[in-house]
């Protein structure tokens, strides 16, 4: 059923953003379009000013519906690289049929996956040349071929929300946002839930192994996790002084490095708390001697 947004509509829109507080104004506002557009979910996500994180900052669902705004709290931009590369652009994603999205894409698919979504429209908010928000709807309980009058819709709505949040402000656009900053006091290890995340200390962290696509990860208090990242990804991630390639896909927390056997040839390396011992590989043991000062 394609979008029906009339004057009323409109009227209260405008009411709500010049007498209503921001915040109330907004959630208004998105369960209007949301009820008038007969979508599931409608949500706006807003970025820092140096485009690295963003948040979901409001969100309406359906009675029935569940909610994911909990989850997407400053994520890491890079995580969404083939929406973003769209949206910069000024185009609208539209997605009738999660299915048809490119390989490329293919963690941002299992993420709304995930969230139940089976057909997504998101329309970007540009400011002074830049990214700074979106707005989109998620439809749950069905697939929806998206209709020109609901681009439409969702685009004009985006564009009010941007000129009313970003407009006429003597602070910056991180200045007022409903978010804390995105920035750790100390370096961590940012784990994907897909796009949800967590961020634990790298001192934890005592081994990477990587096999394929995938890194297998294990921390002293034997929390286990599975990335979709690549070795390569790691390699220039971790500190150098902190962690050591010590085989073809495995690093080594060097401070959690608890014995080193060199018998018979084999060189065995055993760290604290993990009670496999890992090989250590031949091209990588000039380096490892370094490290360990022998």
């Amino acid at each position: 059923m394609p979008s029906t947004f009339h004057h009323s509509d409109w009227a209260a829109v405008t009411e709500a953003l010049l007498s209503k507080p921001r915040r109330q104004a907004v959630d208004q506002i998105l369960e209007r379009l949301g009820r008038a557009c007969c979508v599931d979910r409608v949500w706006i996500i807003r970025y820092n000013d140096a485009f690295t994180h963003f948040w979901n900052v409001q969100e309406w669902v359906r009675p029935g519906v569940p909610q994911f705004v909990h989850d997407l709290q400053g994520i890491p931009v890079s995580l969404g690289h083939w929406l973003h590369q769209n949206l910069q652009q000024g185009r609208t994603c539209v997605i009738n049929d999660l299915r048809e999205m490119p390989r490329s894409a293919s963690v941002l698919r299992k993420e709304w996956e995930r969230q139940g979504i089976r057909s997504l429209l998101a329309a970007p908010g540009l400011w002074e040349g830049r990214l700074v928000l979106q707005v989109g709807f998620d439809c749950v309980h069905e697939q929806r071929a998206w209709a020109p009058a609901d681009i439409e819709l969702l685009s004009a709505v985006t564009q009010v929300l941007t000129v009313a949040l970003y407009g006429n402000r003597g602070q910056t656009a991180e200045d007022s946002m409903d978010f804390p900053p995105c920035v750790p006091t100390e370096p961590r290890a940012v784990l994907r839930r897909f796009l949800a995340h967590e961020a634990r200390a790298l001192e934890d962290l005592l081994v990477v192994r990587v096999s394929g696509d995938y890194s297998y990860l294990r921390f002293r208090d034997g929390h286990e996790a599975v990335e979709l990242r690549s070795l390569k990804y790691w390699e220039s991630g971790l500190p150098r002084e902190l962690f050591c390639r010590v085989h073809r896909g495995v690093l080594v927390n060097l401070r959690e490095i608890d014995r080193l056997s060199r018998s018979g040839g084999h060189w065995t390396l055993y760290l604290k708390g993990l009670p496999e011992p890992l090989p250590v590989g031949r091209r990588y043991r000039d380096v490892l001697k370094h490290h360990l000062g022998i």
